[in-house]
């Protein structure tokens, strides 16, 4: 990412349902996280919001710039 040559791997929309199960997960063995919480937020604007859910976490990466 430093020499900005983004390769394209997988979509966005796989990282954000790993995120949701991670937040279900944690969610259900009682654990709090804000710092979670925010990332799934953030994935969720990503995907749904800035339309990068066929781009890979480079995107994600470049839209956080």
């Amino acid at each position: 990412m430093v020499r900005r040559a983004f390769v394209p791997g997988g979509r966005s929309t796989l990282q954000l349902k790993d995120v949701r199960l991670i937040c279900e997960l944690a969610e259900s063995l009682g654990f709090c996280s804000p710092t979670l919480e925010n990332c799934r937020a953030q994935w969720e604007t990503f995907v749904h919001e800035k339309g990068g859910g066929d781009l890979d976490h480079s995107g994600f990466f470049r839209m956080s710039e």
